[in-house]
C-alpha cells in the first residue's frame, strides 16, 4: 500500500482525509462507508471516536459516504466498502445489513443479545469470522454458531494517528474524564495514594455532551479535539472505555475506573490499569507503576492492535471496485 499522509481539517463530513501521494493506487479511488448516529440532544463522543478509528485505515475518504448505525439494513444508496465496529443494539432498521454495504465486521459489541433473531445470525454467518470487542459478545455469537473471536476494540489502532509524547513532562495536565472526587470513596482512595500526582490541578472533561445543535461533522470534529487532549496528557483517569482505549493506544498513561462489573468491558479491562469492582464483585486495583512510582501501561494490547490491523489491511486488499 501506497505511502500516504494524514491530514485533520475540511471538515465537511471527512473526518480524516487522507490525502495519497499516488492517485493511482489500489484503493485511493474505491468509495468507503463511515459510520454515522441517529440525531438526539446529548451525544456520546465514544461513538465518533469509533468512526475515527476505523476512517483513519482508509488510504483516502475522498468517496466516502456515511451511513446510519440504526439504518443499515435500509441502505440503499451507493456500494462502499466499510468498516463496522464499535456497539449495537439490533433492531429491524440493522438486524442485517443492506448489500449495498461490503463489509469487515470487527470490534463489534451487541447490546440485546436475547433480542437478536436468526436473520442476524444468518447476515454474520455469511461475513464471518466476526471479530468482538469483548468475550460476552464472542460467547454469545460462538453459541448461536457464528464462527468468532476476541479481536479487542478497534481504537486500539489509533496509535497510529495520535502519539503522546508528552507524558513524561511534569508540567502536562491530568485528565479526568468522566470521573469525580466524591462519589466513590474505595476508588478515590486509591488514586489519591498515586505520589506523584498533583490532583487539585486535574482538567475535567467529559464523553458526553448536549447536542442539539451539533450536526456529525462538528461532533466528529470535538472526538477528534478530544483525542488531542488525550495525547498530550501525563495521566488520564476515566470512567469511559472510548477514552482508556484510545489513551493505551497513543501511550498516554490511564487508568480505568468502575464502580461495578459491566459485561461489555470484559475482557478489555485486563489490558488496563484497572481500579473498580471485578467479574466477582470484589474490589480490584491494579495499576502499574515503573521505578518512579509514575503510572505506565502494559504492553499486553499490542498483540490485539497488530491482529486488527492485519484484519484491515487483508479486507483493503480484497475491497470491492465502487
Amino acid at each position: 500500500m501506497c505511502d500516504y499522509e494524514k491530514v485533520f481539517k475540511n471538515w465537511s463530513l471527512h473526518t480524516c482525509i487522507i490525502v495519497c501521494k499516488h492517485p493511482g493506487c489500489c484503493f485511493c479511488t474505491k468509495r468507503v462507508g463511515g459510520l454515522s448516529y441517529p440525531p438526539s440532544k446529548q451525544a456520546n463522543i465514544g461513538d465518533y471516536i469509533q468512526t475515527i478509528a476505523a476512517l483513519q485505515h482508509y488510504p483516502s475518504t475522498d468517496n466516502i459516504i456515511y451511513i446510519r448505525r440504526d439504518k443499515l439494513k435500509e441502505y440503499d444508496g451507493k456500494k462502499a466498502n466499510m468498516i463496522l465496529n464499535g456497539w449495537y443494539r439490533i433492531h429491524s432498521g440493522n438486524a442485517s445489513f443492506s448489500d449495498k454495504i461490503f463489509p469487515l465486521l470487527t470490534s463489534i459489541h451487541i447490546n440485546n443479545p436475547s433480542e437478536v433473531k436468526q436473520e442476524t445470525i444468518d447476515y454474520l454467518k455469511k461475513h464471518e469470522p466476526i471479530g468482538c470487542r469483548d468475550h460476552s459478545t464472542e460467547r454469545f455469537l460462538r453459541a448461536r454458531g457464528v464462527d468468532a473471536y476476541f479481536s479487542a476494540c478497534l481504537t486500539l489502532t489509533l496509535g497510529k494517528s495520535y502519539k503522546n509524547i508528552s507524558y513524561k513532562n511534569d508540567n502536562a495536565p491530568i485528565i479526568f474524564c468522566d470521573y469525580e472526587f466524591g462519589k466513590y470513596p474505595e476508588i478515590d482512595k486509591v488514586i489519591k495514594s498515586l505520589k506523584n500526582y498533583n490532583f487539585s490541578d486535574a482538567v475535567n472533561t467529559t464523553s458526553v455532551i448536549d447536542s442539539t445543535n451539533l450536526n456529525d461533522t462538528e461532533l466528529l470534529k470535538i472526538a477528534h479535539e478530544l483525542l488531542g487532549k488525550y495525547s498530550k496528557a501525563r495521566l488520564v483517569v476515566t470512567s469511559r472505555i472510548h477514552c482508556a482505549l484510545p489513551c493505551l493506544a497513543m501511550g498516554t498513561p490511564v487508568i480505568f475506573v468502575k464502580s461495578h462489573y459491566d459485561k461489555r468491558f470484559d475482557g478489555i479491562t485486563e489490558l488496563l490499569n484497572y481500579v473498580g469492582k471485578g467479574k466477582d464483585g470484589f474490589f480490584v486495583s491494579r495499576i502499574k507503576l515503573d521505578e518512579g512510582e509514575c503510572v505506565i501501561n502494559d504492553d499486553s494490547f499490542k498483540f490485539y492492535a497488530e491482529k486488527l490491523l492485519v484484519s484491515i489491511n487483508d479486507f483493503l486488499q480484497v475491497s470491492k471496485e465502487y
